[in-house]
Order: C-alpha cells, then structure tokens, then sequence
C-alpha cells in the first residue's frame, strides 16, 4: 500500500506543480482548506479502506473478506429502497444473488 502512495506522489506531484505554474492556483480555487480536506478524504477513503480490509483478511480468509466487497451492492439497493427510488426486479434479483453467495462463502 505504501509503495503505491510512493509513486503517487513521485509522479503526480511534478504534474500538480506544472500545472499550478501554468494555471494560476487562484483560479483553480486551491485554498489550504481545500487541500486538507481532500488530504482527509484520502486518509478515510483509501487508507482506513485498506486497513480494515487487511485486518477482515486476518480475521477470516481473503476470499471471505474480498466477497465480502461485493456486499456493497445490496447495501446500495437497499439504500435506494429505503430512499424510495426505484429498484427494478434485476437490481434486486441480482442483490438477493449477492446475499446469497456471501452467505455461501461464509459457511464453513
């Protein structure tokens, strides 16, 4: 995971900074709080993500934990329902699928 973050920055950061000398930063509307608020989401999208996903593979196996990935579409269309938007019968076939196989993996 860290190597990837190398790398980001290593290549990325030349491209950001060419990119602030030819476009002038006030019109970008990078403030500090802009770049500490995409900092922060960095740090909860991707490395907080990552390590609870290597602890569930510590805790399980890795093919129940990367399934378990997979449980973000029936979340999703259960948030939908519950939000009142329309869920087809396939988006729900498909949920009840994934439930399914989920529970299927997990027996032992």
């Amino acid at each position: 995971m860290g190597l990837v973050n190398v790398f980001v920055y290593t290549l990325l950061t030349p491209l950001l900074v060419l990119t602030s000398a030819v476009i002038p930063p006030y019109q970008l509307g990078i403030t500090w709080s802009v770049v500490g608020g995409l900092f922060f989401i960095g740090i909860m999208d991707n490395v907080i993500s990552d390590l609870l996903w290597a602890k569930a593979v510590i805790l399980t196996s890795p093919t129940v934990a990367t399934v378990a990935l997979s449980m973000t579409v029936p979340l999703a269309v259960g948030g939908d329902f519950f939000l009142g938007r329309e869920v087809g019968w396939g988006r729900g076939l498909g949920a009840a699928g994934v439930t399914i196989g989920f529970f299927m993996v997990n027996l032992e």
